[in-house]
């Protein structure tokens, strides 16, 4: 897969008519901005009309966690919510491509892969009537952050008894993020999460559309154009 800086240089260089400058007649960080903000656009449209399967876009992205009163979370209403204790992630959760009926991530785990169940905050008030998994970890996010409950570590801490359990120091999540330079080590020189088809999609909507205008609007040399590093002015 290329990467954004390609993509994004291909459509400059498509709207220079391959003139290509040194001259900043066109912006290459609007054109970058331009190309996420389709790619999220086209991806929800994409699934909601079940063309694609997004999981080939799917990234990772990981967050320390901490140890909190579970007043944090904003779900308290009882005076021993002052007391009791939760994980909460570290790094707030990057923002997921929208899709209607489904959930913001698509699987959340630990490092080892070991899942963790996915639900909403207000699920997990109802999870100490589960049948079997009344005990095991849950994880929601809330307000940007992600949130784990019943840790066998941080129970141990809660109730002040000795275990070997430690609390779970860093959670995995999988999605598709709306803007994938926001993962950890994720640069415009990254393989960006798109296809082909898509790329050509994109460039022809900003050809057509946001871009058009300024392709078709001739540069004031005298009084707009940046003088030419290569003419060594």
């Amino acid at each position: 897969m290329p990467t954004l800086k390609e993509i994004s240089y291909n459509i400059l260089n498509i709207m220079e008519g391959g003139r290509g400058t040194n001259s900043e007649y066109y912006s290459l960080r609007n054109i970058q901005f331009n190309v996420r903000y389709y790619r999220a656009l086209l991806l929800r449209r994409d699934a909601e009309a079940s063309l694609i399967d997004l999981q080939q876009f799917e990234q990772e992205f990981e967050t320390p966690l901490t140890i909190v009163s579970t007043s944090e979370d904003n779900n308290a209403i009882e005076l021993c919510d002052l007391f009791n204790l939760i994980l909460k992630s570290t790094l707030t959760v990057p923002r997921t491509v929208r899709i209607k009926n489904g959930y913001d991530l698509s699987w959340v785990g630990t490092a080892n892969r070991n899942s963790i169940p996915l639900s909403r905050f207000y699920q997990t008030r109802h999870t100490e009537y589960d049948r079997y998994t009344s005990n095991g970890r849950r994880a929601y996010v809330l307000n940007t952050y992600l949130y784990i409950t019943n840790d066998p570590g941080v129970t141990a801490i809660e109730n002040n008894v000795d275990s070997d359990c430690f609390p779970l120091s860093a959670a995995v999540m999988r999605g598709v993020f709306e803007d994938p330079l926001l993962i950890t080590g994720y640069t415009e020189n990254s393989e960006y999460p798109i296809s082909s088809d898509m790329i050509q999609r994109i460039t022809q909507s900003l050809l057509n559309g946001e871009m058009k205008l300024m392709v078709d609007q001739p540069a004031d040399t005298e009084l707009v154009a940046v003088p030419d590093a290569k003419d060594g002015s």
